[in-house]
């Protein structure tokens, strides 16, 4: 294809330089598109083949195969008409390069503007980055600032308690120290103070320094609130011993200001244990003037002289009309109130107590009984036989505590002797002998005082007490009898000090009891 050379036109037809240079412009693009293929560019064979094929698809170059027709002719035909084309594009671009130009000056402020606005937007973007930063950064110090409050509240929290049960208001001051202690406002200050001491004591262990600034002036309230605690105890102690008190107010008073002594046992242990010694020493004298009175009130339970009175008196009755069904009651009763007596006996701990009240009991009903009655009715006769067994027990029992090693050898002489157990015998001889080796006299003086002791009856104690030194008398008729009739005992004896029998008898008699002649002979 042929090239031609670019369109020119006179200047004075574009008007000034602006139109110009479009023209200059769209002259250059016409020229661009004469060319089937960009001028810097070079065909290769392999791109003429491709171009070579594709336009042999064409329909006019087939339709010009098809007809024989002269293709270089052909060719010529097709260059004048583009040439005329060409022309006829170029005029129509002149003509509207006014509108051109505009558009190229429209595009040019577009493109002004979109590059002003990208410089704002990437400035834009940059700030946002910037604010990015910043929000991060102020989201980390927000974080801190967090933490830092939680802290500041935790150990504001902790300082304000610590500081609270640490201070001392001036408000505590003035009721504790002016204030009486009956009054609610002084008790819940008292409540107060106490924590407040042992608060400072427990951080002062810890090494707390700001306890110091505290501790004179919990001191002189704990020295001032003792002082009025004790004035105000020992004024409602010393209540109870006015006569004609009723006791119960100032009981109560104390019980309902219990606190006030629990603070004391906390505080000055001296001054609880003062209060407490006064308290029991009061009460003592109080209780004790009180069951004194009510002792000396009471009078004697008569259940066993009434019972007797009612049996003799009922069986005086029957002797003189006789009635079976009446002696069988009176024998049931008699049973019960026996049965009493033992239940009763029963609660003391000791053996012997429990005989001398038995003992006493069965005499003061044999009493009563031989008064209203003869002495060898049925009644009589079964309280005889209890008294004659319960005597008898106490007659061992009474002798128990001052000689029973005397007893002990005379009651296993026999089965030492049958088992040839001389020595063990032997040696009981020295325990023995020092039972009279010192004053035996003050021992028979100890047995009578204790038996007038327990029976105030004389007709009742004077018979025991014969029957208690008769025992004595024949256990040591039996010791000397076993004495003198085994050889070694006797000669193990003649090396101690014992009084004979009639020594004895001598010291027993100064307590005008009389004695039969057959009373100490060997037991068979």
């Amino acid at each position: 294809m042929a090239t031609e050379e670019p369109f020119h036109t006179d200047q004075t037809d574009l008007g000034d330089l602006e139109s110009e240079q479009l023209y200059l412009e769209a002259a250059n693009i016409l020229q661009k598109l004469q060319s089937d293929k960009p001028p810097d560019e070079e065909w290769s064979l392999d791109d003429m083949e491709a171009n070579i094929e594709e336009n042999l698809q064409d329909k006019f170059v087939q339709e010009a195969l098809t007809q024989d027709i002269d293709l270089a002719q052909y060719s010529e035909q097709i260059q004048d008409k583009l040439q005329i084309h060409e022309k006829a594009f170029v005029q129509d671009f002149i003509g509207e390069a006014n509108n051109i130009a505009n558009l190229h000056m429209q595009i040019s402020s577009c493109d002004k503007i979109l590059e002003s606005m990208d410089h704002m937007l990437r400035n834009f973007q940059n700030n946002l980055a910037n604010i990015s930063n910043e929000i991060r950064h102020l989201q980390h110090y927000s974080a801190e600032l967090n933490i830092k409050k939680k802290n500041r509240e935790l150990v504001r929290g902790q300082l304000t308690q610590v500081v609270d049960e640490m201070v001392v208001p001036q408000s505590m001051i003035q009721i504790i120290t002016d204030m009486p202690v009956t009054e609610r406002q002084f008790l819940e200050q008292l409540h107060e103070l106490s924590h407040k001491i042992k608060f400072v004591k427990e951080q002062s262990f810890h090494d707390a320094i700001a306890c110091q600034d505290v501790q004179e002036v919990l001191e002189k309230l704990r020295v001032k609130t003792i002082s009025k605690l004790r004035e105000f105890i020992l004024q409602k102690i010393y209540q109870f011993r006015k006569p004609m008190t009723n006791y119960e107010v100032p009981q109560n008073a104390l019980l309902r200001n219990r606190f006030f002594y629990e603070f004391l046992l906390t505080s000055d242990r001296q001054i609880a244990d003062e209060i407490q010694r006064e308290y029991i020493d009061t009460l003592g004298k109080v209780y004790f003037s009180y069951f004194k009175a009510y002792s000396a009130k009471l009078i004697k339970l008569q259940i066993v002289r009434r019972y007797a009175e009612f049996s003799g008196a009922v069986t005086r009755l029957n002797e003189e009309f006789p009635n079976e069904k009446i002696s069988t009651l009176m024998t049931r009763l008699q049973v019960e109130i026996l049965n009493l007596i033992l239940r009763m006996g029963g609660e003391f701990p000791q053996r012997k107590e429990q005989l001398i009240f038995i003992i006493n009991n069965y005499d003061l009903i044999l009493s009563v009984l031989t008064a209203y009655t003869n002495e060898d009715s049925s009644e009589c006769d079964a309280v005889k036989s209890l008294l004659r067994d319960r005597i008898d027990d106490y007659v061992k029992e009474v002798l128990i505590p001052y000689f029973s090693p005397l007893i002990a050898f005379v009651r296993d002489s026999d089965q030492f002797l049958s088992d040839g157990n001389i020595k063990q015998l032997e040696n009981k001889l020295t325990v023995i002998s020092k039972l009279f080796s010192g004053d035996f006299k003050k021992t028979f003086d100890s047995i009578h005082n204790d038996v007038i002791r327990s029976f105030p009856s004389l007709k009742l104690s004077q018979p025991i007490l014969k029957e208690v030194f008769t025992q004595f008398l024949s256990y040591y008729h039996d010791f000397q009898r076993l004495l003198s009739s085994n050889t070694n005992l006797k000669t193990a004896s003649s090396n101690i000090s014992l009084p004979n029998l009639h020594q004895l008898m001598v010291e027993i008699k100064k307590f005008k009891l009389p004695f039969d002649g057959d009373q100490f002979k060997p037991r068979t």
